[in-house]
């Protein structure tokens, strides 16, 4: 795991950039949150253009394929049942 991968882990694991590099001082890794902050913006390029091309042709929508049967789920819901008779 190089630096780069543990600087990502520390920022996605805080709460903030600034709380990330004081973490990452923690280790005797001098960052600022600056440098933090620009570390994912190289990979954000492509996850967009990978999600866009994807919502382009939703997946085609597949009838689920049952085999027959007699069985049934019946579902009761006691609550909703007005008591009849004597109390």
């Amino acid at each position: 795991m190089g630096l780069a991968d543990k600087l990502a882990f520390t920022f996605t694991a805080t709460a903030s950039y600034p709380e990330a590099a004081t973490v990452a001082g923690e280790w005797a890794v001098p960052v600022d949150d600056a440098t933090l902050r620009s570390l994912p913006q190289p990979f954000g390029g492509g996850a967009e253009a990978r999600t866009r091309a994807a919502l382009k042709a939703p997946p085609p929508e597949r009838q689920p394929q049952f085999a027959l049967t007699t069985r049934a789920v019946l579902m009761l819901d006691g609550w909703q049942v007005r008591q009849r008779g004597p109390r």
